[in-house]
Formats: structure tokens, sequence, C-alpha cells
């Protein structure tokens, strides 16, 4: 477990990984599929979300989501997160 752990801390592109298999497990194919985590950084998780609508959706929902993931890591990791939307063209 603690190998895992110091991956987790020391690595961006395992923690990248890890995130983004818990946040398709956590919460489902519906919200998987509109969105995608860039990265963690300092309990904050960044959030690509490709539709404005699905957006402010999540926003509304960040509460719930962060619990739904802070409770598949099995950790309180996730403090806020941080939507954005990719660029455009």
């Amino acid at each position: 477990m603690g190998g895992i752990i110091r991956e987790w801390l020391e690595d961006p592109a395992a923690r990248r990984q890890v995130l983004e298999r818990t946040w398709k497990r956590a919460l489902g194919d519906a919200v998987g599929r509109r969105c995608r985590p860039l990265g963690f950084e300092e309990g904050v998780l960044t959030v690509e979300v490709t539709d404005p609508a699905w957006a402010a959706e999540l926003k509304a929902m960040s509460g719930d989501l962060i619990a739904k993931m802070n409770a598949a890591l099995g950790q309180r990791w996730i403090t806020r997160i941080e939507w954005v939307q990719p660029p455009k063209g």
C-alpha cells in the first residue's frame, strides 16, 4: 500500500491514470463521456468539460461528485473541482 500512495504523490502520470479510472467508475458513463480529469494539485481536481450546458450542471453537483470521488479513492484527497472547457478551434 505504501508504494501505491508514494506513486500517487510523486508521479503525475500515475495519479492521472488513477483519477481517470476512478472518475468513470464512481460517476458513471454519462458523466464520463462528457468530461475527463486533467490533473490534480493540492486538493484541486481539474476537469475538462466538452459541453457548456453540462459544465453548468456539473458545477452545481460539485459537492456530490467530490464526495463520490473521495469515497471511491478511500481518502479525502479532493477538496474542490475546477471545471474547464477545451480550447476552441
